[in-house]
């Protein structure tokens, strides 16, 4: 994206109210079986679909599915809601692909090539963190993925001891807020590293 497009996408988002990842997490996690994420998103007809299927309640199995699908989608569906367009490097819109673009360019053809194949295995996605979530996030294992230990291992005892089960939910709700921020600082790491051992020619410990 060139300077032009990037001031008149700027220009474009100042003009319309930019919508928040935070408070589109909060309103699946609170409101998303009444359709509050997809209201706040201006995707209307799906908020009616989930709003409605949660009111016939013998339907309630299909919101529960759409709140899954919409929490793993929730990074471009916000970006698309903003205006902004989506990216090919990663499937999915996030700060770090702008950090790689950039790396890219001061690279030459044969470390582009050992650059990019690295980092797209070993980076961190939105996807999978919000699959990992979904699934088994109020044992920790999004936080291992993440390489957040402590947090991870607190979570899983207060998962497996039932009584501090709440404590687990609540830390997971937060996780999710902050998952875009958490997410590039990790992929900020794995990028630093894969550059100092293509740009020294070092073999390091790429981050885990």
């Amino acid at each position: 994206m060139n300077n032009i497009e990037q001031e008149a996408l700027s220009s474009q988002m100042i003009r319309r109210k930019v919508k928040s990842f935070k408070t589109a997490a909060l309103l699946l996690v609170f409101l998303g079986s009444l359709g509050g994420d997809q209201f706040y998103l201006g995707n209307t007809k799906r908020g009616i679909i989930k709003l409605v299927c949660t009111l016939t309640f013998i339907l309630m199995p299909i919101t529960a599915i759409l709140n899954c699908l919409d929490l793993v989608r929730l990074v471009d569906t916000v970006d698309k809601a903003n205006g902004i367009p989506q990216q090919k490097l990663a499937g999915e819109n996030c700060a770090s692909n702008q950090e790689v673009y950039k790396l890219m360019e001061t690279l030459d053809e044969q470390q582009q090539n050992r650059f990019l194949p690295l980092y797209l295995v070993q980076r961190k996605k939105y996807t999978t963190f919000a699959i990992i979530w979904i699934c088994v996030g109020w044992l920790g294992i999004d936080q291992f993925y993440l390489g957040k230990y402590k947090l991870g291992f607190f979570k899983l005892f207060c998962g497996i001891t039932l009584y501090f089960l709440l404590i687990s939910c609540i830390i997971s709700i937060w996780n999710l807020v902050h998952a875009i921020r958490d997410i590039e600082a990790k992929n900020a790491e794995i990028i630093a590293a894969i550059q100092h051992e293509i740009i020294t020619g070092y073999t390091t410990n790429v981050v885990k």
